[in-house]
């Protein structure tokens, strides 16, 4: 075994059966499907029904981040443990999952669409490039990268501290001494890094190797599904196009990343993908815009209703992930909504559009106070 393959297979090893249970090792596969398929997908459908795209399963998984940011920031004040959060918060997204799924077996509607074959052989050529170059990235990311930076040391040192002492981001990243409550506010409102001390104590994984290890494994094909809709969107529905689309964008990535040296948000998708800042530029500000196209292009108002829900939940969850969206959020929004407004002349929909804002809104003002 050559010395490339031992290191890989080390850091599987860690993953799986390093420390702790081996049991919650080898159940964590599960964990994670419930986390971030199963739960959102009951979750949205209790929420929002069935809406084509799987826009209902993200809703219901930014749902559950909502409902996670709210007992953060409750137990965080009221210096309760991060164990017993971590039950509340799977208790209430549990029922709320649960109920979804009785609805959806209720109704008869079946869990997963018919998957459309390719139209030819440049078409199927396309989509093997595009999945080839997602799961390079993404193992690129994984097991290729080494990021050293202030900040994100800060935002896992978070994590772990929380994970050690039991309580929700009131030890000092430094020195691991007990703080007051909010004792760095853009530290602790946007506390993304304290969701993978959750799932560090649901799977018995070290909450240092699930942020910046496993979470990217999910984040950076969420990225491309987004730029895919996004993209697909655009050219009106034309999967080629879209597809080769796709692949520009992915080679305009790497080269922005090689030539930015660490300045970019194309960089920051390749090497820390995990982090905050990342995950805004690369998921959130692309998530909010697509559903910005999507409702423009809805002449349904029962759906578009149900869309501005799933904007707004998305809009709230965005105060978990980082500072930098609680000023960028409300800009895009006043841009496109503006815009939005503008071409449809769908004037009542202007309370849509702040209600959408009204958290990263609130956000601001608290930090800047």
């Amino acid at each position: 075994m050559s010395s490339g393959e031992n290191c890989v297979w080390k850091r599987i090893s860690a993953i799986l059966f390093d420390g702790g249970t081996t049991g919650m090792k080898i159940l964590a596969l599960p964990i994670f499907l419930l986390v971030f398929a199963v739960i959102p997908y009951g979750i949205g459908y209790a929420l929002f029904g069935k809406i084509r795209h799987g826009i209902a399963t993200i809703g219901g998984f930014f749902f559950s981040l909502a409902i996670f940011e709210t007992l953060m920031l409750l137990f965080h004040v009221t210096m309760g443990s991060l164990r017993a959060m971590t039950f509340l918060w799977c208790a209430i997204c549990g029922s709320v999952s649960l109920y979804g799924w009785h609805m959806s077996k209720k109704d008869g509607v079946a869990l997963c669409g018919k998957l459309e074959k390719p139209s030819d052989r440049v078409e199927t050529m396309l989509c093997v490039a595009v999945l080839f170059l997602v799961a390079l990235t993404t193992a690129n990311a994984v097991w290729n990268t080494t990021y050293l930076n202030w900040d994100d040391q800060t935002y896992c040192a978070n994590a772990v501290g929380s994970w050690y002492a039991d309580l929700v981001n009131r030890t000092a990243p430094e020195s691991g001494q007990l703080k007051e409550a909010f004792y760095d506010k853009k530290y602790v409102i946007a506390g993304w890094p304290i969701f993978s001390a959750v799932l560090a104590v649901l799977t018995d994984i070290h909450p240092a190797i699930i942020y910046r290890t496993i979470l990217p494994l999910i984040e950076i094909p969420l990225a491309y599904f987004i730029i895919y809709q996004t993209l697909y969107n655009v050219l009106s529905g034309n999967i080629k196009k879209t597809l080769l689309s796709i692949v520009i964008v992915q080679v305009l990535i790497f080269q922005t990343a090689e030539l930015s040296a660490g300045t970019s948000r194309e960089w920051w998708f390749l090497v820390n993908t995990w982090s905050g800042k990342a995950l805004s530029f690369n998921i959130m500000i692309p998530l909010i815009l697509w559903l910005m196209f999507e409702i423009e292009d809805c002449n349904d108002e029962k759906r578009r209703k149900k869309l501005w829900r799933v904007q707004f939940v998305i809009c709230f969850a965005c105060c978990s992930i980082a500072a930098s969206l609680f000023m960028t959020v409300p800009v895009t929004l006043a841009i496109w909504g503006s815009l939005y407004l503008i071409r449809t002349k769908r004037w009542k929909e202007f309370v849509d559009v702040c209600i959408c804002a009204l958290p990263t809104v609130i956000c601001a003002l608290w930090t800047l106070h």
